[in-house]
């Protein structure tokens, strides 16, 4: 990556992000009185063990003993550090063992919701003996790790990145620690294993970064092996921990155009909020509770939801980096940057390929799809290509993909454009897909309407088993991507199918399954399955885009409306035969 990119980056990071938390047990200096000392010869304490142990090492670096310090951590500066870039953070130290205690779920809480995450590894808790005396016992901060990333999973693998910020020497040791026990999670809810580098850990959409307090000794420019081949971890003061928390925030989320393009527009977002509020402002609401009176509780809702998400929108669209972000200069800089990562295997002229993505040429400079010639493995693989095009078809199809969200507190809806499949066997793909093209004014319940039953129409679409053929829609299926069309865009390929209402709305909803982790919709009787098994469950496969759900409504009216007659066809046919 450039150096340009590398500070546009760094600054995009500074403006998103707002929010972080710290949470260390030295946080306000309560810590015990008098200085402990321990032999490095024998090694450091292990952790949990009910021992005294090091709450801050300030080894030697010539050997000898380790003293361990009770100087407070500097908060003003940790403070200082992040107000200087526009980020509130709460420093908090922990309560008690087990992260029990009214704190430590204001802890749980906050490290949950904040852009950035900070822990101290070792936490000392003073615990209580039977005899009514106390001591110390060594602990870290694993269990609150494991917590927060736990409930990032349950709401849809969130984007996270969490600095292990400690004055424990051993971080190879606690990233093996770590890794550890993220295995044996992955292991248990069928997750991709966790990849590791010397100072980091990736697993399920979150970083986990190590990196050692800056007590003693001179700072170090980054993680490289000393002269006997020893890792040397970064230390980082107080007063730089804002810095360098952004600085890996950027690393880890802002890899390419993508991901730069929805973080400045969330950022417009986030900038702007105040702006949205005061628009939709408390003296309308006497309209908008007509407009309910008139319609329903579910219509009312959804058109309202409708006036907020064009109104957001509208502030993304008029976001100016939008177009900086597509400007010649900063692609031909990502061009050039996904060549070099790929010059192994790209044997065309890189002048000729940039021109051709810079739009200054028409010719694909190889006999390949063009995204091939910037995805790695495509020139021996063309399966790599196909797959990153997949992958962006879904994007631009679908609003809401099904496989990309966890359990919510909304649950998806039944209206136009909502695709879903037959629940089939283990291991079985979707045999065929279905999308509702029920109008969204239609797709709510007037009040009295006892039956609470309704019937929606959808448009039937087979999965396709020939590359060559058309096709109408991209979606996932258990991780992989298959194409699926309708045989016929007219009212002869829909079916109806009846629903009913959930108890408490006047709509549609989907059915969370634990089990299965995933949304199913329950028709009211077993549906005739187009592969011959009757259905009692339907997947939640995701929301199409408007425009796209749309666009396929558009072509059924537009086959359906044609005239069928030409009124001088006789003559045309006799012409033919003369």
């Amino acid at each position: 990556m450039t150096v340009m990119l590398m500070v546009d980056n760094r600054i995009r990071a500074e403006r998103f992000l707002r929010t972080a938390v710290l949470v260390d047990d030295m946080a306000f200096g309560d810590s015990p009185d008098g200085v402990m000392t321990a032999s490095l010869e024998g090694g450091l304490p292990e952790l949990g063990n009910d021992s005294a142990g090091p709450r801050r090492l300030q080894a030697d670096l010539e050997g000898g003993d380790a003293v361990v310090g009770t100087e407070a951590l500097d908060a003003k500066s940790v403070i200082s550090g992040f107000a200087a870039l526009g980020i509130t953070c709460a420093i908090l130290p922990p309560e008690g063992p087990d992260l029990q205690g009214a704190r430590n779920e204001s802890i749980l809480a906050l490290a949950k919701t904040a852009d950035l995450v900070v822990l101290d590894w070792v936490i000392d808790r003073v615990e209580q003996t039977e005899g009514g005396g106390s001591f110390f016992r060594l602990d870290t901060n694993l269990k609150l790790l494991l917590e927060v990333l736990s409930a990032d999973r349950a709401s849809g693998n969130r984007l996270r990145l969490v600095c292990i910020y400690t004055g424990h020497p051993n971080l190879s040791g606690i990233r093996d620690e770590i890794l550890k026990k993220l295995g044996e999670t992955a292991s248990s809810v069928s997750l991709p294993v966790p990849t590791s580098a010397i100072d980091y850990i990736d697993f399920n959409g979150a970083r986990v970064v190590l990196v050692n307090k800056s007590l003693r000794g001179p700072h170090v420019a980054n993680e490289s092996p000393d002269e006997e081949g020893e890792v040397v971890y970064k230390r980082v003061a107080e007063s730089d921990l804002a810095a360098f928390a952004v600085g890996k925030f950027s690393d880890f989320v802002l890899t390419g155009t993508l991901p730069e393009a929805a973080l400045g527009a969330l950022t417009a977002v986030r900038d702007n909020a105040h702006l949205i509020l005061r628009r939709f402002s408390s003296d309308m609401d006497p309209a908008l509770l007509n407009h309910r009176a008139l319609t329903s509780e579910a219509a009312a809702g959804e058109y309202l939801l409708e006036l907020i998400a064009d109104e957001v929108s509208s502030v993304v669209t008029s976001y100016e980096a939008g177009a900086s972000i597509m400007a010649d200069s900063r692609v031909e800089a990502r061009i050039q940057e996904l060549l070099d990562s790929n010059s192994a295997e790209v044997s065309s002229n890189h002048d000729e390929i940039k021109k051709y993505f810079l739009g200054r040429s028409s010719n694909i400079p190889k006999k390949d799809r063009g995204v091939g010639l910037l995805v790695p493995g495509s020139e021996s693989d063309a399966s790599n290509a196909v797959e990153v095009d997949n992958k962006f078809s879904v994007l631009s199809s679908f609003a809401r993909d099904g496989a990309s969200y966890g359990l919510r507190e909304v649950a998806p809806i039944l209206s136009v454009g909502t695709v879903i499949a037959p629940v089939g066997g283990d291991g079985q793909g979707y045999p065929y897909f279905l999308i509702c093209l029920h109008p969204a004014c239609d797709s709510v319940f007037r009040s009295g309407d006892n039956s609470r039953k309704k019937q929606f129409p959808f448009l039937e679409m087979k999965v396709v088993d020939d590359d060559s053929r058309n096709f109408h829609l991209i979606a996932q299926d258990r991780g992989s991507y298959v194409r699926a069309y309708a045989e016929s865009l007219s009212f002869a390929n829909l079916v109806g199918i009846d629903f009913r209402a959930a108890d408490d709305c006047d709509s549609v909803q989907a059915v969370w399954q634990r089990k299965d982790a995933r949304w199913c919709f329950e028709p009211t009787d077993t549906v005739k399955s187009l592969n011959g098994p009757h259905v009692d469950q339907f997947v939640w496969v995701g929301d199409l885009r408007t425009g796209k759900a749309h666009k396929l409504l558009q072509s059924i009216a537009n086959l359906s409306s044609r005239i069928g007659l030409n009124e001088y066809e006789h003559l045309r046919i006799q012409a033919k035969d003369l």
